[in-house]
């Protein structure tokens, strides 16, 4: 899934390499909403535009995983990523 998104694919194109921990980031974003649905009952998860993949990867794994209904809300970024 992580193939699918743009930001990935045009590192790829431009032969960028993703670190170990860009590699694995979404997944471990995405398993730690799952324990936090599991041990303290979280329902959503808030983050910036940025994180919509990263979030929603989550959302999927607690359905598919733990037949759990959970939730995405992203808001715009208040600065670029340059800090403007």
């Amino acid at each position: 899934r992580m193939l699918t998104f743009e930001s990935v694919k045009q590192r790829l194109e431009r032969e960028q390499p993703l670190t170990f921990l860009e590699f694995n980031y979404m997944i471990f974003q995405a398993y730690d909403f799952l324990e936090l649905s599991r041990r303290e009952k979280v329902r959503l998860q808030m983050g910036g535009s940025d994180q919509w993949g990263n979030i929603i990867n989550g959302v999927e794994l607690g359905r598919r995983v733990d037949e759990t209904q959970l939730y995405a809300l992203t808001a715009p970024l208040i600065t670029t990523s340059d800090g403007k």
